[in-house]
């Protein structure tokens, strides 16, 4: 009609501004008391009226409630309705974005989807950077419905605390050690050859390395590494790695090498630990990393000051998770729990500041997270603006959730859908407050989330 009108020569700008249909919006035509799309528009003097609670779970399609374990949140300005938002299965696979400032509400949610999953039977990593996840074991007394986790107990109700510091307050965490045998040499070299710069060092460790695994056929520790390193003159180097009449390691890079691997911080003290006076007795101690994936929720602590152990750490543990659930797959072991990895301050491995490293760890989270959905892995990244993440990730992340946040353009691409009156608010949202653009739901949703049932760390 539009362009009918256009064609005459009227201003269909000046007919449109005056014509108006309805002064309600609607959503959805109850019919057989079931909600569908409103495709048709209804009839003039058609009789409105606000949907109830189940009519707009099926308006919008929300996954459907699994008990209150479940639940996350519920959705804003719902009125008497007060409709519950709830995880299933589908969503868990299909991996969620959870971004938003300091204060946003973010580890209440981690810790709820946590509840979610392990109430589906799952087996929740959930890795610790900050912390806030040392106390799951005693109730939330300021949650609706206050629910702890079993300390050390079995099954999905239960949660056990593992740590890569040795120096580490929680005494119930299990320390974990690590065979640098077992790691990806690339993201080795990164950890070790961290600062800007020292790419050509970090590559000239790498092809070290590589060689003397050969050579060790696979039975090897860091402490022996170094010293062959140590140990062994630049030219035997050379003959070993690029063969007669090869390459050639450069000097200073290969002085540099020797030079930063004595300094003190530079190897994770978590690699290949050797035994003190004190070692039996402090606490207990694995170097199983298989201990780890067992049903109810696990929680690993990283030190804030070690991010470049947590990219190690973190990619020998995804890459034994989806060894396991491959083989369980193939087994066709249909009782091997299926696994939620959640990643608190993933920002610390996108933002390392060695490229070597950066790349090195972005590049093999994001084969991983594409591998996961097939294998019953979900994978939550949890960062503090959805920029962080590398876009090769993030779309592959099919649920986003978002509380603060100021950067505009960010946002725009990490909810495409949402309207701009929506993004102004985003800078404005109190705690608990998330837009949610969930897979598989029919509209981006406006949420208030819930606080979490078990109680979170309060740093002192």
């Amino acid at each position: 009609m539009l362009s009918l009108l256009g064609d005459r020569g009227y201003a269909t700008d000046a007919i449109v501004a005056n014509v108006s249909y309805y002064d309600a919006k609607v959503e959805a035509v109850i019919r057989d008391g079931k909600a569908g799309t409103a495709f048709t528009r209804p009839t003039t003097g058609a009789v409105c009226r606000p949907a109830n609670g189940a009519e707009i779970v099926a308006c919008l399609e929300l996954p459907t409630s699994g008990g209150p374990a479940t639940r996350i949140g519920r959705l804003a300005q719902s009125g008497a309705a007060l409709v519950p938002v709830h995880v299933d299965e589908r969503v868990l696979d299909h991996h969620l974005l959870v971004a938003g400032a300091t204060g946003s509400g973010k580890s209440h949610l981690l810790s709820n989807v946590a509840h979610a999953a392990t109430a589906m039977g799952r087996c929740v990593i959930l890795f610790d950077h900050k912390p806030d996840h040392q106390n799951h074991h005693e109730p939330n007394d300021d949650a609706d419905e206050p629910k702890s986790f079993e300390l050390d107990g079995d099954g999905k109700g239960s949660v056990r605390y593992w740590t890569l510091d040795e120096d580490d307050t929680n005494v119930a965490a299990t320390l974990i050690s690590a065979r640098a045998s077992e790691l990806d040499r690339a993201i080795l070299a990164g950890t070790i050859f961290y600062r800007g710069g020292e790419e050509n060092q970090a590559e000239a460790f790498e092809w070290i390395a590589s060689a003397f695994a050969d050579d060790q056929q696979g039975d090897w520790t860091i402490h022996g590494l170094k010293q062959y390193i140590q140990s062994t003159p630049n030219g035997e180097l050379n003959n070993r790695l690029f063969g007669a009449g090869g390459g050639s390691l450069h000097g200073a890079t290969m002085n540099a090498v020797r030079r930063k691997m004595e300094a003190p911080g530079r190897i994770p003290p978590f690699l290949d630990p050797q035994p003190t006076p004190d070692w039996q007795g402090r606490r207990r101690r694995t170097g199983n990393i298989d201990e780890v994936f067992q049903a109810g929720l696990n929680v690993i602590r990283i030190n804030e000051e070690n991010s470049r152990g947590y990219a190690l750490f973190l990619d020998q543990l995804l890459r034994r998770a989806s060894a396991l659930r491959s083989e369980a797959t193939l087994n066709n072991a249909t009782q091997a729990p299926h696994l939620e990895v959640i990643i608190d301050e993933a920002s610390d491995i996108f933002a390392a500041e060695s490229r070597h490293l950066r790349e090195a760890a972005s590049s093999r989270l994001s084969e991983q997270v594409r591998k996961g959905r097939s294998l019953h892995i979900g994978y939550v990244i949890s960062v503090q603006s959805a920029g962080d993440v590398p876009e090769r990730i993030r779309n592959n992340l099919n649920t986003t959730i978002i509380g603060r946040h100021r950067n505009m353009r960010v946002l725009r691409d990490a909810l495409p859908t949402a309207k701009a009156e929506m993004l102004d608010q985003a800078d404005k949202l109190n705690p608990g407050e998330m837009f949610v653009d969930m897979f598989s739901v029919r509209s981006l949703l406006s949420c208030e989330m819930d606080i979490s049932p078990s109680k979170l760390t309060v740093a002192e």
